[in-house]
């Protein structure tokens, strides 16, 4: 297993894992609100640009495995 090889590299990759799975969604829904002020809309669109982080992280570490 590869907990059992690289534990260091398993500690990193689990976390972003549930990040995957968990804030990405939210990230997604976030992005979608319509709002109306400036500000917010600002960061909705970054909030969308940001979903792509955590599952493109899960999958670069785990191609380092």
């Amino acid at each position: 297993m590869a907990a059992d090889v690289h534990p260091q590299a398993v500690a990193v990759l689990t976390p972003c894992w549930w990040a995957s799975w968990t804030l990405t969604p939210l990230l997604v829904v976030f992005s979608g609100l319509p709002l109306r002020r400036p500000a917010l809309a600002t960061s909705c669109r970054w909030a969308g640009w940001g979903a792509l982080v955590p599952p493109a992280a899960t999958v670069l570490l785990a191609l380092g495995l």
